[in-house]
């Protein structure tokens, strides 16, 4: 294990990278033998056999083979499988003759979490670099001292200026590193400036911008006042969207009457639906009185994903006052899933004491979940989630022979009705008999083995806000139901029950590991390459993807058995986020399903940079299945952590248009 140096010797390296980066004095002659990543290849299918398996010692092995592809591939897999045990090995390998095993060295210590090989990365660059030929190992050390780098680390990363604007791969590495920071709760007054430097000059690569338009938006407790201005200059005349919905993201957080103005005023102005809806997101950092009136005239907008959007501002900061309006604005002229937002705005806004309206509402509601198809009714079931006195629906709903997306709903409901704010001013002095008796309802419903629910269950008891952890004192239901699920293929559900049960009981948590249990069957990729293509045939149209095999040869596989054995035809998306992602794949149509086996996690210099990236759904690292998802927009916060299999290249126009219940008709393969 190397040592670890000062904090003031760190930064000082990081702050004179740019003199290395000027030493033209070259410290590795490039290797003769390239990368081959040929998946026919016996001994490359080998490798990521041995990667899938997780062999430690063998990957360990084949890191110091003289075939550059063998060591090429050793080294990336510890990008996915992130054991500790390779981080000397790696840290060897940064001094690899192969730019490319170098490059990837680096990128998979950053996966590892380990901030002991800080020092190795920064010495690396100091050391090892030359004017143009190491610029792509270089951005990997820097992205990787932003997932493992100390605080301290941050602000020599961040003033960094003397990088070109042509020295792409550099900045991006720069940007890359800030944003790791920020997602790991480290912001400083330098990074945030030089994230801002970046938006506000057009000449720096595309992508940095893009990063740094993020950073801005997602980062917490940053300053924006200095650069208010400035920012809305770019969020009204930039002509990339996707900077544009990030700056409107960000522009919120400074609570400024001035800008607010400017969000208002871009509402009529903005014409990709992804930025107004970030605007709208926007609008609810500021008193809603000031937003509220210019909210209720787009809840109309023939865009679904902007309509209900509008009617999640007043769910979320909607006030007392006007909750009763909120009822006025149902009507067959909306969506079913507009409306049903509306019936949750009213009941989350009404207050406790409205009794003979509540319970008006209540019943319209169950009414209306009789005549509508699962998904529909689903969206209105979700708002009896406010309605304290529904539990007792709810628990019927949950006892009938519905379709499982009704039965996960329901009990989505019913979780929230134990956080309700409306919870203990509605049942006043009995509110913890109630508790109580939803407390029993919860136990009986585990007797129905039903994994969505289990999954729900566990998520309730593991929940400090619902206070049954200091009701239930039985344990026998939860561990009854938790023995008789299967793994892997209820591992979600088993993890979740076992650690509401060690609540429950007092002791730690152990997360249950999965076994290797899925091979990749290679004869299914005989003949696809990057440029073959994928077609989702939905109900509402074609949706194309070329599969990234090379980067991720299990995912792909898995998704053409899935699809040779028609397993997605007549699937549904289950979930859809607006500006975020559609979901689907799941066997049971809620997302709670899944078959008997488990594949891994592949993870590469691939990122969510762009609309269209098709990736698995998982659980956790290495519990991926047949759910996947596909981006809105660019979501770099996705990073590392989900697998990417894909991108689409025809048909994003379909993605858009997407809403839980839409159909997977078919998928064809074209190689």
């Amino acid at each position: 294990m190397i040592s670890t140096s000062s904090f003031l010797k760190q930064c000082l390296i990081l702050s004179f990278f740019w003199i290395a980066f000027y030493s033209c004095v070259p410290a590795f002659d490039k290797s003769s033998e390239n990368v081959d990543i040929d998946l026919s290849n016996p001994e490359v299918q080998y490798l990521i056999d041995v990667q899938d398996k997780q062999l430690l010692d063998s990957l360990l092995f084949f890191m110091n083979d003289e075939n550059s592809t063998k060591a090429y591939l050793s080294t990336r897999a510890f990008a996915s499988f992130q054991e500790n045990d390779a981080l000397d090995s790696l840290i060897s390998q940064l001094n690899h003759p192969n730019l490319k095993i170098r490059s990837m060295a680096a990128y998979s210590l950053g996966q590892l979490d380990n901030s002991d090989a800080q020092d190795a990365l920064t010495a690396a660059f100091r050391n090892k670099d030359t004017l143009d030929i190491n610029n792509s190992f270089n951005a990997n050390i820097l992205e990787a001292i932003g997932k493992i780098g100390t605080p301290k680390m941050l602000n020599a990363l961040a003033t960094i200026t003397t990088y070109r604007k042509s020295d792409e791969q550099l900045l991006l590495g720069q940007a890359r590193g800030i944003y790791r920071f920020a997602y790991r709760g480290e912001t400083s007054p330098s990074a945030t400036k030089r994230m801002v430097d970046f938006i506000s000059d057009s000449g720096f690569p595309s992508e940095v911008r893009l990063l740094a338009a993020h950073y801005l938006a997602r980062a917490k407790d940053i300053d924006l006042e200095p650069f208010q201005f400035q920012l809305v200059k770019h969020f009204t005349s930039d002509p990339d969207p996707f900077i544009r919905m990030a700056i409107a993201k960000a522009l919120g957080k400074t609570q400024n009457n001035e800008i607010h103005s400017y969000l208002i005023n871009q509402l009529d102005l903005e014409k990709d639906y992804r930025v107004l809806i970030n605007i709208i997101k926007a609008l609810e950092s500021y008193p809603y009185i000031q937003s509220v009136d210019r909210i209720l005239k787009i809840i109309g907008d023939k865009n679904p994903h902007v309509a209900q959007s509008a009617v999640s501002f007043l769910i979320r900061n909607g006030n007392s006052s006007d909750a009763t309006f909120y009822k006025t604005l149902v009507n067959d002229s909306l969506s079913h899933k507009v409306n049903a937002l509306l019936y949750e705005a009213v009941l989350k806004n009404l207050p406790h004491y409205y009794v003979n309206t509540r319970s008006k509402i209540k019943t319209e509601i169950l009414e209306k979940v009789k005549d509508l198809d699962p998904y529909d009714g689903a969206s209105y079931i979700r708002a009896l989630g406010d309605e304290p006195n529904a539990y007792i629906e709810l628990n019927k709903l949950i006892e009938d022979d519905n379709e499982a997306i009704v039965h996960t709903t329901a009990m989505e409901a019913l979780y929230g009705i134990l956080k309700s704010k409306h919870f203990i001013p509605t049942h006043k002095s009995r509110h913890l008999f109630k508790r109580k008796e939803i407390a029993d309802i919860i136990l009986n419903i585990t007797k129905k083995g039903d994994l969505g629910l289990l999954a729900i269950i566990g998520d309730m008891i593991i929940d400090e806000q619902t206070k049954l952890a200091d009701i239930i004192s039985e344990t026998s239901y939860l561990i009854e139901a938790r023995n008789k699920l299967e793994l892997p293929r209820e591992k979600e559900t088993y993890d979740k029950l076992q650690k509401a049960i060690s609540i429950l009981k007092g002791e730690e948590f152990q997360e249950k590991g999965l076994a290797y249990n899925h091979p990749i069957e290679w004869s299914v990729l005989e003949g696809i390459t990057d440029t073959s293509q994928f077609v989702f045939k939905t109900s509402r149209g074609n949706i194309s993807f070329s599969p990234f095999v090379k980067e991720a040869p299990g995912s792909v596989a898995n998704f053409l058995n899935l699809s040779l054995s028609n397993f997605y035809d007549n699937k549904n998306f289950h979930r859809v986020v607006p500006n975020f992602v559609i979901q689907g794949g799941c066997p049971r149509g809620d997302g709670y399903g899944s078959l008997d086996y488990s594949i891994r996690a592949e993870f590469s210099p691939v990122y969510y940079n762009d609309e269209g990236y098709v990736g698995m759904a998982s659980a956790g690292p290495h519990t991926e299945g047949t759910q996947f998802f596909i981006t809105h927009s660019p979501t770099p916060h996705l990073d590392g952590r989900y697998t990417i299999f894909g991108k689409v290249n025809d048909g994003m126009d379909i993605v858009h248009q997407i809403q839980p219940g839409d159909k997977i008709l078919d998928v064809i393969i074209s190689k």
